[in-house]
């Protein structure tokens, strides 16, 4: 019922002897590993080293005790340290890629839906003001009204260009910006205006008529996610656009209170083709070809912010979209009031005679030079421009007195900052008051030059309103 080796007479036959070969070689493989360290990981070294101490254990135990087998759990002892230190990991790897994988192209299928998303942001607001610049062109001097209104209407689309832009140059949060709410305090009639211009020039030469419907209850300030608002109007209003070739798209807004939250009722209607009935539910389907243009990303957004959108439509007759989203109220001031200031004529800015006060302005790109210049020149100020901002240095060191320089940051001989920080350290001068003048219009720019030294800050394009209260905090 055995077989003898040596003096000893194990049980189990020659069943016993193939575990007793089985388990000498998955003994001897990990021995050979361990002596080979470049096939072998450090991490799991000790393991081996292990297994090996407790083979040699049953092997001892086995020929003290031949009348029990042993082989069999060192055998499988063996198998499982070798497939746990070498298969295991393996397997864990091939796992590890897949995940690897599939990341990469969420990874590539988000930097496709920014990069159409940026597209359809950018494009809207500059055909706006490409489209109403070339229909000035066409107007006569007398149409003074058109002028105005035109001119209104490209100022709100560079607004909401602008925003665009900040809102790119704020990518430092792009994974989360999709996906929170970035409270900011904003004009609701800007908003309305800005949707309104780009309405306008994406209806273009169609025999289409834009109305603006605005409700008196609507305040005039509100703070929520400004840029989620735009993009959510912008998709639902082009897409009324597109489909509607004759008749009007009107935009109304309305607003009920609860509490200090102010629900704003968007309401977007057209006369245009309409949706079929088997359409209808694929309307919010960003995997559906049949979808309108952006819905499902103006759905997406509202939910982001606690809104929701609906729709009614009738085929060849048209649709209404309605969009509820919850703001919070800054003041009481309501709607009513910007509507009236805007229908003034001008900016509403009282121009102070400052001819006694002397300014320079150093940029190093003249169109900039002459754009500031016919915005400081209502204020009658003795101006004096420089291109290069060595001169800026050397004029001060002459003993010239400025009481304001406009001191672009960006320039390519000599940066502004160090222009700033030069004449911080010049003693027993006169230093005016230096204002920073630059593109840099992100979060929490005009904190940080007045941190590292200026005394205020103004961003390009320039506000005239913004403008008019740093010269009115300096010449006070």
């Amino acid at each position: 019922d055995g077989f003898e080796f040596e003096y000893y007479r194990f049980v189990g036959g020659e069943s016993t002897f193939v575990l007793m070969v089985a388990a000498i070689i998955c003994a001897v493989v990990p021995f050979i590993m361990i002596f080979n360290e470049r096939k072998i990981r450090n991490n799991i070294y000790k393991n081996y080293l292990i297994s090996m101490v407790f083979w040699l254990f049953i092997f001892a135990l086995q020929f003290r005790v031949p009348y029990i087998s042993f082989f069999p759990f060192a055998t499988i002892f063996i198998l499982f340290v070798i497939y746990y230190n070498i298969e295991n990991p393996d397997i864990k790897l091939v796992v590890d890629v897949s995940i690897l994988k599939n990341k990469i192209d969420k990874s590539s299928n988000a930097k496709t839906d920014f990069l159409f998303n940026l597209s359809y942001d950018l494009v809207n607001p500059m055909n706006a003001i490409v489209s109403l610049s070339q229909s000035l062109k066409s107007l006569s001097i007398e149409d003074t009204e058109e002028i105005e209104r035109d001119l209104k209407s490209i100022k709100y689309a560079g607004n909401t260009l602008l925003d665009s832009i900040d809102n790119i140059l704020d990518l430092s949060e792009s994974d989360e910006a999709d996906s929170k709410v970035n409270f900011r305090e904003y004009s609701v009639y800007e908003l309305l205006k800005r949707m309104e211009a780009v309405a306008i020039a994406r209806i273009g030469a169609k025999k289409v008529k834009f109305e603006l419907k605005i409700d008196e209850n609507v305040f005039s300030k509100l703070s929520g996610d400004i840029t989620k608002i735009q993009k959510v109007l912008l998709n639902v209003i082009n897409n009324a656009c597109r489909y509607t070739d004759i008749g009007r798209i009107k935009l109304s807004v309305s607003a009920t209170n609860e509490k200090d939250i102010q629900v704003l009722h968007f309401k977007v209607r057209d006369t245009g083709c309409g949706i079929k009935d088997e359409y209808k539910p694929l309307i919010f389907d960003d995997s559906k070809e049949t979808n309108g243009v952006g819905l499902a990303l103006a759905k997406k957004y509202l939910n982001v912010m606690n809104g929701t959108i609906r729709f009614e439509s009738i085929f060849g007759a048209g649709t209404t979209f309605y969009i509820d989203i919850p703001q919070r109220i800054v003041d009481g001031r309501l709607i009513g009031e910007d509507i009236k200031e805007d229908n003034n004529l001008g900016d509403a800015i009282t121009y102070t005679d400052l001819s006694k006060y002397k300014v320079m302005i150093v940029d190093d790109d003249e169109l900039d030079i002459r754009v500031i210049e016919r915005l400081l020149q209502k204020y009658k100020f003795q101006i004096v421009s420089i291109v290069n901002p060595v001169e800026c240095i050397e004029r001060i060191k002459q003993d010239e007195e400025f009481d304001i320089i406009f001191l672009d940051h960006r320039m390519p001989i000599v940066d502004g900052m160090h222009v700033m920080k030069v004449l911080r350290g010049l003693e027993g001068y006169k230093i005016p008051k230096l204002v920073a003048l630059t593109a840099n219009a992100v979060a929490g720019a005009r904190e940080y030059y007045i941190r590292n030294g200026f005394d205020d800050y103004i961003s390009k394009p320039i506000d005239i309103k913004e403008l008019d209260k740093i010269i009115k905090r300096i010449t006070k």
